[in-house]
C-alpha cells in the first residue's frame, strides 16, 4: 500500500518541519501550509487528494477554527480534520467538534501518537469518545452560528426566487386552487393571492436591480410552500392581506410570519376587524397589525423601476360572507396601480378588484358590488365561485346562481358605460369537487368514486362565455399571472390579450398557452 497523504498547518517553522519529518519516516506523504489562509487555499484547490488534514489552532490570518468555520461555510469537500493545540478545555473540544473536526489532541505530543490517531480517522474508523460537558458560552456560540447559517441559506435560496417574476408592470398571481375541504384535513395547498412589482431599480441612468417588491393576499395553509413552488420572492415582501378570518384565508400567515422573521424582516399585515381581534397579541413581535378601511394603504409603497416610480395601493368594501369571531367584517378589495414619471405625481394606471367569499343577493348587493367591480379603470376582477352547486342565501359564496347574475349584472353595467374593450374575470377558488380524478388522485393517492376526466369548472366557464358581451372569462388556477395595468394574461413571460389564452384541465390543474403559439 502507497503512502497517505497529510496536510500539515501549522505556524512554527521548526514545530513545523519536525513533526512532518517525524511523519514521512512513518510513510505519510506530508505537504504543510504556514497559516490558516495557505491551507483554505490548499484545500480549495485540492482538498479531496488528502487523506487527514493536520490543523495548529493558534495561528496568524486564519486560526484553526476559523479554518473549520470556512470549509462549513464554502461546503468545502476535505478529508477528516485534526486539531492540535496546547490551550483547549472540553469546551474547546467539543467546539471544534461541532465545527468538523474529528478530533482534538493536545500539545505537546507524540508523533507515534499522532501517526497512530492519523491512520484511524484517515481509514474513517471511529475514535473512543472523551466525555465532555457542554457550558453556556458554547451552546450560545452554537446557537447563533446555526440562526447565522440558516439565514444565509434562506437569503441566497430566496434571491434565486427572482427568476421568473420579470414584468414591466406589477401582476396579480394566483397561488391558490381549492376553497373547500381544508387541507387541514386533505392534502390540498391552501396557497395565496400575490401582488408582484417590477424589478425595482436606481433613479440613476446605470439601473441595476435591487429587488422584487411583493405583498401576499389570504394567505392559506401550506402558503410559504405554495410560493416558493412557483418562484415567488416572498423574502421582498411588503405587505400581508387578510380579507376574512377563515383558515383557508389565513392559515399561512403564521408559517409566513415565522420565516419573515427568520431573516429580520418586519410583515405588515392589513385584515378584516375579526381577524385583528385574532392577530392583534402578535402585534409588535415584526408584525404590523392593522384593520382594512375605505382609505387607501400602501400594499407596496411608491417604488422606482426602470424610468418611472410605481405604487400600489389597496382599500377595503364590505361583501356579504358569515366569518370566524365577528359578523359581516369580509371585506372585498380594490387594487389600485400608480405610475408616473415624478414620485410625488403618480397617476392610477390600472385597477383590479378582489371580490372575495361572498353570496349576492340583487336586491341587497347589487348598487354596493357594481360601484366596486364596474369603473373605467378596472382591468381585472377576481370572483370567489365556491362551487357550481344551486345554493343560495347561504352567507357563504356565489355558488352558480349567484355567479350567474353578478356577471349578468357586470355585463350590464358594463355595456351601459360604454367599457371600453373586455373586463378580465378570474374565476377563482372552486371546491374541490370540481376535480377530476387524476387530480384528486394527486391529493389523496389514490382514485375517489364518482370522479372521471370531466372538469366542471372548465364546461362551466366555456358555458357562461357564451351569454357574456364585455366579460372574458378564464378560470383562475395556481400559476396564472395577469398584469395590473394592463389587463393581459402573462403566458410563458408574454403578456396576452385574454383572448389570445387557450385554457383547459391536466392532471396538475388548468394549463394556459397562446392561440398563436
Amino acid at each position: 500500500m502507497g503512502s497517505r497523504r497529510m496536510l500539515l498547518v501549522e505556524d512554527d517553522s521548526v514545530q513545523r518541519e519536525k513533526t512532518a519529518e517525524a511523519l514521512r519516516s512513518r510513510e505519510w506523504d506530508v505537504e504543510t501550509a504556514a497559516n490558516g489562509s495557505e491551507a483554505i487555499e490548499k484545500l480549495r484547490s485540492q482538498g479531496s487528494a488528502y487523506d487527514v488534514v493536520v490543523l495548529d489552532l493558534r495561528m496568524p490570518e486564519l486560526s484553526g477554527d476559523e479554518v473549520l468555520e470556512r470549509i462549513q461555510d464554502e461546503e468545502l469537500q476535505v478529508p477528516p480534520v485534526i486539531v492540535l493545540s496546547a490551550y483547549l478545555d472540553s469546551s474547546g473540544d467539543l467546539k471544534c467538534k461541532y465545527l468538523g473536526a474529528a478530533c482534538v489532541l493536545r500539545k505537546p505530543y507524540d508523533p507515534s501518537h499522532l501517526d497512530q490517531v492519523a491512520r484511524t480517522v484517515a481509514a474513517g474508523a471511529p475514535l473512543v469518545p472523551r466525555e465532555i460537558e457542554f457550558d453556556d458560552a458554547l451552546l450560545d456560540y452554537m446557537v447563533r452560528r446555526r440562526e447565522a447559517a440558516l439565514r444565509d441559506r434562506l437569503v441566497r435560496s430566496a434571491e434565486t426566487d427572482r427568476r421568473g417574476w420579470v414584468a414591466p408592470e406589477p401582476t396579480f398571481a394566483v397561488v391558490r386552487r381549492w376553497n373547500s375541504w381544508y387541507p387541514s384535513v386533505y392534502p390540498v395547498t391552501g396557497g395565496a393571492y400575490v401582488v408582484v412589482g417590477p424589478e425595482e431599480t436606481t433613479p440613476s441612468r446605470e439601473a441595476t436591480p435591487r429587488r422584487t417588491p411583493v405583498a401576499v393576499i389570504d394567505p392559506g395553509f401550506q402558503c410559504l410552500k405554495a410560493l416558493m413552488d412557483i418562484g415567488v420572492p416572498w423574502r421582498d415582501l411588503d405587505c400581508c392581506v387578510i380579507t376574512h378570518n377563515h383558515p383557508d384565508h389565513m392559515g399561512g400567515v403564521f408559517e409566513l410570519m415565522a420565516a419573515r422573521h427568520a431573516l429580520g424582516r418586519q410583515t405588515r399585515v392589513l385584515c378584516s376587524s375579526a381577524c385583528c381581534v385574532m392577530l392583534g397579541n402578535c402585534s409588535g413581535f415584526n408584525f404590523e397589525v392593522k384593520e382594512i378601511d375605505q382609505d387607501f394603504a400602501d400594499l407596496i409603497p411608491a417604488y422606482h423601476s426602470n424610468g418611472r416610480w410605481v405604487r400600489v395601493r389597496i382599500k377595503g368594501f364590505d361583501t356579504a360572507h358569515e366569518e370566524i369571531g365577528r359578523e359581516n367584517s369580509s371585506k372585498g378589495l380594490c387594487v389600485v396601480n400608480e405610475a408616473g414619471v415624478n414620485r410625488s405625481a403618480l397617476e392610477e394606471s390600472g385597477e383590479l378588484v378582489v371580490l372575495g367569499d361572498t353570496e349576492y343577493d340583487r336586491a341587497e348587493h347589487r348598487d354596493r358590488f357594481m360601484t366596486a367591480l364596474c369603473r373605467p379603470n378596472v382591468k381585472v376582477v377576481v370572483l370567489h365561485v365556491g362551487s357550481s352547486q344551486l345554493k343560495q342565501g347561504t352567507g357563504k359564496h356565489l355558488y352558480l346562481p349567484g355567479l350567474k347574475n353578478i356577471l349578468s349584472d357586470m355585463d350590464g353595467q358594463l355595456a351601459a358605460m360604454r367599457h371600453h374593450g373586455d373586463l378580465l374575470v378570474l374565476l377563482s377558488e372552486w371546491g374541490f369537487e370540481h376535480a377530476t380524478k387524476e387530480q384528486v388522485r394527486k391529493a389523496f393517492g389514490t382514485t375517489v368514486s364518482g370522479f372521471n376526466g370531466f372538469s366542471p369548472i372548465i364546461e362551466m366557464v366555456r358555458s357562461l362565455q357564451r351569454h357574456l358581451k364585455k366579460i372574458r372569462l378564464i378560470p383562475a388556477d395556481i400559476g396564472l399571472v395577469v398584469g395590473i395595468e394592463s389587463g393581459k394574461v402573462y403566458v410563458d413571460g408574454v403578456a396576452l390579450p385574454a383572448e389570445d389564452v387557450r385554457f383547459d384541465v391536466t392532471e396538475d390543474g388548468v394549463a394556459y398557452e397562446s392561440i398563436r403559439a
